[in-house]
């Protein structure tokens, strides 16, 4: 059995070192939508339903993206 530590983007992203277009997309609206630390549960949920980056896939694609999932985390005494 594997033990250490999981990587999420060594198993299911590229292995030659480029990011996707599709990780570009994401990291850029990240990165928008965190400005002025404004980042919330509304921002991430507008990430995961982005249909022009591919990060949502619908049911007319081969593969649509379905289920995601939103938790806010408490850090103190406010969501981070």
């Amino acid at each position: 059995m594997f033990q250490g530590e999981f990587n999420f983007a060594s198993v299911y992203g590229r292995n030659d070192g480029t990011a996707s277009e599709r990780e570009i997309c994401g990291r850029n609206l990240l990165k928008t939508l965190s400005a002025g630390n404004t980042f919330d549960v509304s921002s991430m949920f507008q990430v995961l339903r982005d249909e022009d980056s591919g990060i949502c896939c619908t049911s007319d694609d081969d593969f649509p993206t379905t289920g995601s999932q939103v938790r806010p985390e408490l850090g103190g005494n406010k969501y981070i």
